[in-house]
Formats: C-alpha cells, sequence, structure tokens
C-alpha cells in the first residue's frame, strides 16, 4: 500500500472510531493507539460509543478526552439494542462524520445500517472471534460476521483474520490487511516514569511473578494457566500469579484456584485502567488462548521487556518466534506449557536475549505509527 497520504481539502477527514465497549481491552486500546498516532490534520479521529444502559464509567472515553478528541456517547436501553441506529445517523449528519470505523459484532451490525442510512462510507476491523456457549452471543457473531459483506472495506489485522474474513463472501477489493500496531512511545514514557525491571532492586528478592493481562473469558483458556500454576507451587512455593482484568469468568476461575489450593498465591486484579503498571511487575507473562487475531497484550508485554511463554496459535505465532522473541507450545499442551514455564522460572538470566529481540520484532513491525500510517492512506483512497 501506498503510504503517503494526499489530501485534496485543507480540512481533516472526521472518522468516527465506533465501538461498544465493555471494559478497555486489545480493541480499545487499538483505536486510542491509531488515534494517537494520526496526523490530525490528514484525519481527525473521534469517539462514538453505545454502552450498555448499566455501564456507567468507560476509560476509553477518558483516553480520548486526554488526547483532546471528542468524545460522543448515545446508551441503548438494552442489550442489543438497534433502536440507536436513528441516533447514530442523526449524529454523523450533525457533526459531519466522513467515515465511521466499527470494532466488534454489535458494532459492525449496527454501524453498517447507520452509514448506509446516512450515505457515508464505513470499515470495520474484525479484533479476532471470541468462542461462546451463549446461542444468543452466538446468533449476533454469526449476523456480525455476515455483516463485512456490505462494508465499504474490511480490515483484519492479522494475516490469519484475513485468511478467516476471506471466507465471508466478501469481494477481493474491499478487503485489506493492515497489522496491528502498539503504541511504543507510550509504553516507554510508562518504563520511565515506572522503576524499570533492570533497575528495581528490590524485585531480585521479591517473589517470581507469572501474569496474564486481558479479559477473563472462555476464549482465554485460563483454566490451563492456573492448574500449571497449581503444578509449578509444589516445587515453587514462592511464585506468585497475577491475573489483571475482568470478564464472565472470574468467579468461576477464582472457585478453581480455591479448589487447586492456590488461592493465596493467585491475585485477581479485576479491571484495572493502567495496566502499564502491572506489566512492569511481570516476571513471565503467559498466554493459553485457543484464538486470538494479533494479541495486544503480547505485543505490550514484549515492548515492556517481559518474556512470553504462549500456545502456539495463529496470531500468537506472527509475533512469537519459538526459542527466539519467545517459546510457544503446542495448544492445549498442558505437559509442555509446565516444563516451558518452569524452564524460564529456573533460568531467569537466558530470557534477556529473546526479550531484546522481541522489542526489536515490534519497532520494525508492530509500530503504531506505521499502523497510523497505512489506515490515513486507506481512508483518503476511499474518499
Amino acid at each position: 500500500m501506498n503510504n503517503k497520504v494526499e489530501a485534496n481539502d485543507t480540512s481533516p477527514l472526521r472518522v468516527a472510531q465506533y465501538i461498544c465497549s465493555a471494559g478497555f481491552y486489545g480493541a480499545e486500546k487499538w483505536t486510542v493507539a491509531l488515534a494517537a498516532n494520526s496526523v490530525r490534520d490528514e484525519v481527525l479521529h473521534e469517539l462514538l460509543l453505545t454502552p450498555d444502559s448499566d455501564q456507567t464509567e468507560s476509560q476509553l472515553s477518558a483516553e480520548f478526552v486526554g488526547l483532546g478528541l471528542a468524545v460522543t456517547e448515545i446508551p441503548m436501553k438494552s442489550r442489543f439494542d438497534f433502536g440507536v441506529v436513528n441516533d447514530i445517523v442523526s449524529y454523523i449528519q450533525q457533526n459531519d462524520i466522513d467515515i465511521i470505523h466499527t470494532h466488534g459484532y454489535k458494532s459492525d451490525i449496527i454501524g453498517v445500517l447507520a452509514a448506509r442510512k446516512s450515505g457515508i462510507k464505513c470499515v470495520c476491523t474484525p479484533h479476532g472471534f471470541d468462542s461462546t456457549s451463549d446461542i444468543k452471543l452466538r446468533l449476533f457473531n454469526f449476523i456480525g460476521r455476515q455483516s463485512f459483506r456490505f462494508f465499504n472495506k474490511v480490515v483484519p489485522l492479522s494475516q490469519d483474520l484475513h485468511d478467516t474474513v476471506k471466507r465471508y463472501g466478501i469481494k477481493k477489493q474491499n478487503l485489506v490487511l493492515i497489522n496491528n500496531g502498539v503504541n511504543l512511545l507510550e509504553i516507554d514514557d510508562a518504563l520511565r516514569t515506572n522503576v524499570t525491571r533492570s533497575g528495581d532492586q528490590s524485585n531480585s528478592s521479591s517473589a517470581f511473578t507469572i501474569g496474564f493481562i486481558g479479559r477473563l473469558v472462555s476464549g482465554k483458556n485460563l483454566k490451563d494457566l492456573i492448574m500449571v500454576f497449581a503444578q509449578l507451587q509444589i516445587n515453587n512455593p514462592a511464585i506468585r500469579l497475577l491475573l489483571v482484568g475482568d470478564g464472565e469468568l472470574r468467579e468461576e476461575l477464582e472457585d478453581l484456584a480455591a479448589s487447586a489450593c492456590v488461592e493465596a498465591t493467585v491475585e485477581f486484579t479485576g479491571f484495572v485502567s493502567n495496566t502499564a503498571d502491572y506489566y512492569t511487575k511481570l516476571d513471565l507473562f503467559v498466554m493459553t488462548s485457543v484464538s486470538e487475531g494479533i494479541p495486544r497484550s503480547i505485543m505490550e508485554a514484549m515492548a515492556f521487556g517481559v518474556p512470553v511463554v504462549a500456545y502456539d496459535i495463529p496470531g500468537v505465532n506472527s509475533l512469537i518466534e519459538n526459542e527466539k522473541t519467545g517459546t510457544l507450545v503446542p495448544l492445549g499442551d498442558t505437559e509442555a506449557l509446565y516444563n516451558a514455564v518452569q524452564f524460564v522460572v529456573n533460568n531467569t538470566s537466558s530470557t534477556t536475549e529473546s526479550t531484546k529481540r522481541a522489542r526489536e520484532y515490534l519497532e520494525n513491525n508492530y509500530s503504531a505509527v506505521r499502523m497510523a500510517r497505512e489506515y490515513s492512506s486507506l481512508y483518503f483512497d476511499m474518499m
């Protein structure tokens, strides 16, 4: 893609990033990274939220306000309130929005309807597809995937997602791959304002901390992590497990930790607004997901210099080259996962080169500056 952005107007394009947010995780952080790294004289992003009626606060809104960008919230009367379509059409018209850019099955469905009704361009970015046993959620996920065919552009953030989305009958010219990007400048600022891992002398005497940062949902497969951690504790009683985030499985995971007799050494933080503080506490990041796009949490761990062990699945293996930028083990192989984590616990000094290579790989391939530049070109091509 030609990365040169050419505008034929003195005013920037106005792009509404539309999401039905339920927290501040991968997709939400993605929208912030895109907005923060775009050139505002060319593309001006603003945030459109349709939170559920019981949602009282939004970290995502606070992030956009902190960037000096506009935020509009249109509350939903229920979890699946499609009556907001007309409200969004009014918002588009009143704010001279050129493009609506959606994230997630619910915003994809509502967003494409509003875009078609108001006559503007629409883009969606699939961030991954959660597995769920809820019949209603599975139905709406299916409808969301079918809606891809009605977007002007569908832009998956990984090669694997691109290959998956291709099967949904999207015209070849409407499908574009733009790889995910992480805001390295923001992470470097966080590292400067926090005690760095290498400079924290107290960290050497504290417990070795294994962690995961993200949503506590079925697709993350965190039961495997807790059970492996319980086995590790038998020979390593000083290690700790830190699970940062919230989700529908939190109570079930807490019960599992209790039944495995490790509840005293497993910390559930719940939702946190500043995950940077927690990456700097980790000695190892572990991901046991069964499905991912390009997981932002792994990218952030790599950027913070935290070694990574993960199941070898598409998306994850786009970031991790086994034994070079991290460690991959076969999906579902808990014995291999145990051995890989145990090795890092016993050989902390051996991870220095791999974490250095991981950071260099991110800088060269997955920076948010590069991602924002490619999206700006895409937006102008559409117009």
